[in-house]
């Protein structure tokens, strides 16, 4: 598939450097050398690299989470990451591999806290309201901070037990 025919706007055209496997080594090579000067402090270089990785990013974290607003989020926050420790990668070769990584940080630190966040709401509406929630799971981890489990076997309670939480 030709990227020339898919290009749909003039950010994307920018994005042409950074085709690891379609680009001459001349276009390597430079893209190589913007990262060596965007560590040396370089502002137009650090630009030049925010903008040619915005798109990549884009996609990569809209695969992941398969939402516009959250993926455009979650980029903002991978490039500042990516502007603040840029100088810790080693090997310019290993760049996309490095920030895709930190991509992937971002979206599993995003999708932890929503996580915590829904326990502790629910942990809430117990303790506050007097509203029991009940949820069905089989994860451990999820398990243990329920006030109290019900163990089912074929449909009949093979075990209960209450929990450290202290919820009834």
């Amino acid at each position: 598939m030709n990227d020339k025919n898919n290009v749909k706007s003039g950010r994307e055209e920018s994005y042409k450097p950074c085709e690891v496997n379609s680009c001459e080594s001349n276009e390597v090579h430079s893209f190589a050398e913007i990262i060596r000067k965007a560590q040396q402090g370089d502002r137009t270089s650090m630009g030049q690299l925010v903008e040619a990785a915005e798109p990549r990013l884009l996609t990569y974290i809209f695969r992941l989470t398969l939402s516009q607003d959250l993926s455009e989020e979650l980029c903002q926050k991978t490039l500042v990451k990516m502007v603040q420790s840029l100088e810790t990668l080693k090997n310019v070769d290993k760049f996309w591999y490095w920030l895709l990584r930190h991509a992937m940080g971002e979206v599993q630190h995003y999708y932890r806290d929503q996580k915590r966040q829904h326990e502790v709401e629910f942990e809430a509406l117990n303790r506050e309201r007097g509203i029991t929630v009940v949820m069905v799971t089989h994860d451990p981890e999820v398990a243990a901070r329920a006030g109290r489990t019900v163990h089912l076997l074929d449909g009949v309670i093979s075990n209960e037990t209450a929990g450290a939480v202290g919820h009834d």
